[in-house]
């Protein structure tokens, strides 16, 4: 109920801030004994954020110092915490102490008439992030060190490009091969990998070029790359098309190439826990988490495949696998083995719709008993004798006999692996999902660890989100 003359003589007092503003904060109670208290005459001062408790009684220059950040800040929105006062009002009319207001995000009070400073979104939040040793730490405190090095390692890994390759293969370019093409051998089947980037999408993608003749029909190849383009899922590593090509042989010969999705750094389970070198007693053991956490993950890839008539075949197979990161692992090199079937590209070409049936259970089966193999493998791998690049040079029965009286792995794995082993025998009418139903509690296991990991990417991504405070701060200024 003030006139106007008494309105711009408090107005006066105030010339760090426009008269609109000030207009605007002496309609507000709150801000109003704060204003006449501690603005007449104080200069203005740069805010400065304190982690000390505020006194109960704000100074001038702290109530001048709140409202010269004011103007800066945008008013007109009320959903936020970020936004002062109007937030703070609302927050305090409904009731909440000073300590509910600041673990919300809200300024703290200041002064009498509870008048708070500017909102704080330009500094970090919450405890440094831990780096291990902190004498290596360096000006990042913010995301995990071991996934920034990962990401960094990844980013190199994308844009690499080699010489030897050619520049171009259909719409893909920036080609590097991931292993060394004079090392394979030019039988059907053998194939060289390159990552390549793709002109139409700027992904990168694994291709997967199949040397020597192709021997399947055209019309054959081109289906079965259809069908498999289809499966999503996250424990396969998924098909994108097939082509063909003569670049990698110089007008000579028309290769197959198999495009992919890409994951940098990624390598197969052949190469990393079964290298062909090893010596008897060289390799360490596998804990028995770890292979169930591979069983889980290969059981889902199976399920999809089987529900949708298809079967990995040699997929599944150590060289086959690829460990993408820690304990995560994806079947690679779908559709190959399809694409090359002249058998079952006959069958389809007759029409023989009982001899497609039959073949495909009996390959059903076989990634069941792959699967087993592979436990077995990783599970025997400390021992050379017995387990050698991939194979089982004195049979699966004695691993099987070492394994039980080591004791180093529980009954329950063994005898999983032998009802996967046992899938291809004469009558056996074992299918995935009884397999499934045998390992569900572990299942439930590896589904907590899935969220837990997923909470722990969460958090690393809110960590991040204080990376670009410097900018804020000087787009605030």
């Amino acid at each position: 109920q003030q006139t106007k003359s008494q309105k711009n003589a408090h107005i006066t007092h105030w010339p760090h801030i426009g008269a609109s503003r000030a207009r605007h904060l002496m309609a507000d109670p709150s801000h109003r004994a704060d204003l006449e208290e501690g603005g007449r005459g104080t200069p203005p001062r740069r805010w400065q954020p304190s982690s000390s408790t505020p006194s109960p009684r704000a100074s001038a220059g702290e109530a001048t110092t709140a409202l010269s950040m004011a103007p800066l800040l945008d008013q007109t929105s009320t959903d936020a915490p970020e936004f002062y006062p109007a937030s703070v009002a609302a927050a305090r009319g409904r009731g909440l102490s000073g300590a509910a207001q600041q673990a919300q995000g809200f300024p703290p009070r200041r002064g009498r008439g509870g008048a708070g400073g500017p909102p704080q979104s330009h500094l970090r939040r919450g405890a440094p992030a831990s780096r291990g040793d902190v004498g290596q730490q360096d000006a990042d405190i913010f995301g995990s060190a071991r996934i920034r090095d990962d990401a960094k390692k990844k980013s190199l890994l994308l844009a690499a490009a080699s010489r030897a390759a050619p520049e171009t293969v259909g719409h893909y370019y920036c080609l590097n091969p991931l292993e060394n093409p004079a090392a394979v051998a030019t039988a059907p089947g053998a194939a060289v990998v390159y990552k390549a980037i793709s002109s139409t999408d700027g992904e990168a993608s694994a291709l997967r070029r199949c040397t020597g003749y192709i021997q399947a029909p055209s019309d054959h190849i081109v289906r079965s790359v259809d069908i498999w383009k289809r499966l999503r899922s996250p424990s396969i590593v998924r098909l994108k098309e097939a082509l063909t090509t003569r670049e990698f042989t110089r007008d000579s010969t028309n290769e197959l190439v198999f495009a992919y999705e890409y994951y940098p750094g990624a390598d197969t389970l052949k190469s990393v826990f079964l290298p062909d070198n090893s010596q008897d007693g060289g390799l360490s053991h596998i804990p028995e988490d770890v292979l169930w956490a591979f069983a889980a993950q290969l059981l889902g890839a199976i399920q999809l495949t089987h529900s949708r008539g298809l079967a990995l075949r040699d997929s599944l197979s150590p060289s086959g696998i690829l460990l993408t990161g820690r304990n995560r692992v994806r079947v690679n090199k779908l559709g190959i083995a399809d694409a090359y079937d002249v058998e079952g590209a006959r069958l389809a070409l007759e029409g023989d719709t009982n001899g497609l049936r039959q073949r495909l259970q009996i390959h059903q089966k076989e990634d069941l008993a792959n699967l087993g193999k592979l436990l077995l493998m990783l599970a025997g791998r400390s021992q050379g004798a017995l387990v050698r690049g991939g194979d089982f040079p004195s049979g699966v029965s004695q691993l099987v006999t070492y394994l039980q009286r080591s004791g180093r792995y529980s009954t329950e794995v063994l005898q999983f692996c032998g009802y996967l082993l046992g899938a291809t025998a004469p009558g056996s009418r074992a299918t995935v999902k009884d397999m499934l139903a045998i390992v569900a509690p572990r299942l439930a296991m590896e589904y907590s660890s899935v969220w837990a990991h997923a909470d722990s990417v969460e958090h690393q991504l809110m960590e991040e989100m204080d990376a670009s405070r410097l900018l804020r701060l000087t787009a605030l200024l």
